[in-house]
């Protein structure tokens, strides 16, 4: 997820906190990832899908991700500060 995004790789390979900025734009295919993942955000724009379900988010909320899960993120573009916390079920 950093890579793809251009952030520098974290210290701790099984946790990282991503900082969302205004303005920023992520896009994924289908993918998956062995970390729990909770985010608290303002989308501006976008939906991401979660399995076979579309969420747009348009209100700004927390999400929670399971590790394995498929989610796809479209042109998720965010309004304010925002904050996704990474980390491995081997981490506790």
């Amino acid at each position: 997820m950093h890579r793809e995004n251009g952030m520098p790789i974290p210290e701790h390979p099984m946790l990282s906190l991503l900082r969302i900025t205004p303005g920023m734009t992520l896009n994924f295919n289908e993918f998956t990832r062995d970390f729990y993942m909770i985010g608290l955000k303002n989308v501006r724009a976008g939906h991401w899908l979660y399995g076979r379900t579309k969420f747009d988010h348009d209100k700004g909320s927390m999400v929670f991700w399971k590790p394995r899960q498929i989610i796809e993120i479209k042109n998720l573009e965010f309004e304010d500060d925002g904050y996704i916390l990474l980390f491995h079920k081997d981490f506790f």
